[in-house]
């Protein structure tokens, strides 16, 4: 069983320079991180393929795509074995933009006040993805006055993130509620990103949760728009979908090894998440 103190913290991101406050690194997707921050987070997948999961939607990352963490969304590496996918990480704090101009783009107003989201997942954008390859160049380049050219690179990148990439918006009370609603479940999507492949019971998960069994699937429902046992259940089919589309494994053994004891149930699930059959996605 998880510990109880094993939750979906909220992330503490260290920048290097207190006036200068951006990240970026060249990684891969080997470890299975569990975390939420207030800061935006933005990867430029450029080799291979990875699975991660943000707010809830299962996406897989090929050469090319950019996804982008909002403020306080839940998101994880998704570690099925097989994957080698490499990015670029950008992590910036949301006053970013309004250290060396007042007057530039406000992200704090827009992202926590206003609650607008961006989406998470960017295909085929070419400018994004020559962005985020020279922010990485300039902040580990450092060549003479590289941070000005770096404003400008980050600021064309939310230029056009607002012009064509923008889910709605939601109010403040709504944000801090959903962020609170975040925290207090936080144990049991750790336990789910964990132990899919195990036997999972929602009076564990409220156990874990410290809430009965009535409030947590209340909260539950509240966060993430499906019971325990639908989150449960999509999750592991989305990450069959992704070792359906990157391994070789028959489909009996896709499914046994994300927690489904019943192939034919499997079967049913599948088809009603997806649309499709296992069959066909593995064909496909």
């Amino acid at each position: 069983m998880i510990n109880k103190n094993e939750t979906l913290t909220e992330q503490h991101i260290l920048f290097p320079l207190s006036d200068f406050k951006i990240v970026v690194a060249d990684g891969n997707m080997r470890a299975v991180e569990k975390a939420f921050h207030e800061e935006i987070e933005i990867k430029y997948f450029y080799q291979g393929t990875s699975t991660l999961m943000i707010d809830g939607e299962m996406i897989v990352a090929n050469p090319g795509d950019i996804t982008v963490v909002n403020p306080f969304e839940v998101h994880s590496s998704v570690n099925i074995g097989y994957e080698d996918g490499k990015y670029i990480s950008i992590i910036l704090n949301l006053d970013f933009l309004k250290e060396l101009n007042p007057n530039g783009l406000d992200l704090r107003r827009a992202l926590i006040t206003k609650g607008q989201k961006f989406c998470n997942h960017i295909t085929n954008n070419e400018r994004l993805q020559a962005i985020a390859r020279n922010v990485f160049e300039e902040v580990t380049g450092q060549k003479e006055n590289y941070r000005l050219v770096v404003y400008s690179l980050v600021t064309e990148f939310f230029v056009l993130l607002f012009r064509g990439y923008v889910n709605g918006e939601k109010s403040a009370e709504n944000s801090k509620a959903y962020t609170k609603r975040a925290e207090l479940i936080s144990p049991a999507l750790a336990k789910i990103f964990k132990d899919y492949a195990k036997k999972i019971t929602v009076e564990e998960l409220s156990e874990l949760c410290s809430v009965t069994k009535y409030h947590f699937c209340r909260l539950f429902k509240e966060e993430t728009g499906l019971t325990a046992i639908q989150y449960i259940n999509s999750y592991r089919i989305s990450i069959a979908e992704a070792m359906l589309k990157t391994t070789d494994n028959n489909i009996e053994d896709v499914a046994y090894a994300c927690g489904f004891e019943d192939v034919s149930y499997f079967y049913r699930c599948y088809k009603k998440i997806k649309g499709v059959s296992p069959k066909k996605t593995r064909n496909n």
